[in-house]
């Protein structure tokens, strides 16, 4: 019994200096690429009721997911910074959306 705590302990502290030297990714999810999290984005966005009165486009590097647009409320504004970050991964957002009404010249 005691070798098996022992194994434990010495598998959890070589995770941890693993970890900490940043020797590994443990995370059991894949990475998306950068086109693939714009292509999320950008599909959610043009095919969701939520959004139909939206014009918002997105951007993505290794580092951050970028919102242009304007949206018509707080709600489709939070809604799109939640439909960002489900798909960023570890990316930061930045959020460049304007919310209020369209308006057309002459109006």
């Amino acid at each position: 019994m005691k070798w098996i705590i022992g194994t434990l302990v010495l598998l959890f502290a070589i995770t941890m200096v693993a970890q900490q030297q940043g020797m590994g990714n443990f995370s059991t999810q894949p990475t998306m690429s950068n086109s693939d999290v714009r292509y999320q984005i950008q599909s959610t966005v043009s095919t969701s009721p939520d959004f139909s009165n939206a014009n918002i486009s997105a951007t993505v590097s290794d580092n951050t997911v970028t919102l242009y647009g304007q949206v018509s409320s707080k709600e489709q504004h939070d809604e799109a910074l939640a439909l960002a970050s489900s798909y960023a991964g570890d990316r930061q957002i930045v959020d460049q959306i304007q919310i209020g009404e369209w308006s057309t010249p002459g109006d």
